[in-house]
């Protein structure tokens, strides 16, 4: 069966922690694959021409997405982005021109329980020490499985790495890192006086614009490292 997934790119204690949980509770998985966001599950060995086809042709840039949700599904546990949900659910059906029974919904697969009840406890708890999660996709891949054992048939990196000028992240804390007499409108964007009005303009959810406007409290050499992706000791 051939399978296309896309890769998350996170931060190394996201990535160490979604691991971990797959690991505890979804081991057999866990074992031969790490976190991912399924996009083809199961197609027939015959689709292999027609899918390199579509993922050869996407012309797509990298994506970022935010994990704030983590949600239970019968005995399954799963990580459902906001953020970046929209691209995804574009890749799925430029990969699926039919459409399968189910609704598709974006995910990560955690785990998967023995009762409804633990895997609604565990997501609470996850919910709770471990969100929200940002990340970004910047390549998919085309997979072979056969029993337990997992082939990469090919990688399909996107031709356009985001720089971290085009991050919205970055671009949100370089704005609200600004002196206070700095305004945030422009000629053709008005001054924006609530969080949802900056999360509308920037496309970005508010919640995130919440927990980055605490950068303006921090001093300008902790922002600075920040926007360089570094840590240096201030």
């Amino acid at each position: 069966m051939l399978y296309v997934v896309a890769w998350p790119v996170l931060g190394e204690a996201d990535d160490t922690a979604l691991r971990r949980l797959r690991a505890q509770y979804h081991p057999r998985e866990a074992d031969l694959i790490g976190p991912h966001f399924t996009l083809v599950f199961g197609a027939a060995l015959d689709r292999e021409p027609a899918l390199r086809a579509v993922l050869g042709g996407l012309g797509q840039r990298p994506f970022w997405f935010m994990i704030e949700r983590i949600v239970w599904s019968d005995l399954y546990l799963y990580a459902e982005p906001s953020d970046g949900a929209a691209e995804l659910t574009g890749l799925h059906e430029a990969l699926n021109p039919v459409a399968g029974g189910e609704p598709f919904e974006p995910h990560i697969t955690l785990g998967l329980f023995q009762r409804a009840a633990e895997a609604e406890q565990v997501a609470r708890i996850v919910g709770r020490q471990h969100l929200p999660m940002t990340g970004r996709v910047e390549a998919l891949a085309l997979l072979r499985r056969d029993g337990d054992t997992l082939a990469t048939l090919d990688t399909f990196p996107y031709g356009q790495i985001i720089c971290p000028t085009d991050a919205p992240s970055r671009r949100l804390t370089m704005i609200v890192a600004q002196e206070p007499t700095q305004s945030l409108a422009t000629p053709h964007r008005p001054l924006a006086a609530t969080i949802e009005e900056i999360a509308a303009a920037e496309k970005i959810n508010s919640s995130y614009v919440s927990r980055l406007l605490r950068v303006t409290l921090l001093a300008p050499t902790t922002v600075e490292a920040i926007l360089d992706g570094g840590n240096r000791r201030t």
